[in-house]
């Protein structure tokens, strides 16, 4: 069945089933067969807009500004599971993964589960008492 036959079963006997059913023109843009989009002056005059001039160092120096200086960390930092379970190790704690939660032990009483969120707040506890920079950002 054509658009011919498409556009006489909906009751219009010249026009194209695209203007029955959208009431506008269309025409395809370099998109897949059969996918057409409406003809709109807003649309094909994008080169109007007017945007402003910034160079890279304005736009950092206005980042900075909202947002302070970036964090920066030493080398080697990691949150992978090994990396944290070694830091935590110097404080003396011992850190297990068990059925996608964190065991957490200091060696007296029972070791607390914690999610991957708390375990990083508690490493961020420790990484502030030493002045390092946290690694959750709203801890900074």
């Amino acid at each position: 069945m054509t658009s011919s036959h498409n556009a006489k079963a909906l009751g219009h006997k010249s026009r194209k089933a695209s203007r029955a059913i959208f009431g506008c023109e269309t025409v395809s843009k370099g998109q897949p067969a059969g996918i057409s989009r409406p003809l709109d002056d807003k649309l094909e005059n994008r080169s109007g807009e007017v945007r402003p001039a910034h160079s890279l160092e304005e736009m950092i120096a206005d980042w900075k500004a909202k947002h302070g200086e970036p964090r920066r960390f030493e080398r080697g930092a990691s949150t992978d599971y090994l990396s944290i379970k070694a830091y935590l190790e110097q404080w003396g704690y011992r850190v297990r993964y068990h059925r996608s939660r964190f065991s957490v032990s200091n060696g007296r009483g029972r070791p607390k589960m914690l999610s991957r969120r708390q375990l990083l707040e508690l490493v961020d506890e420790f990484r502030t008492a030493e002045g390092l920079a946290p690694i959750l950002s709203e801890a900074a």
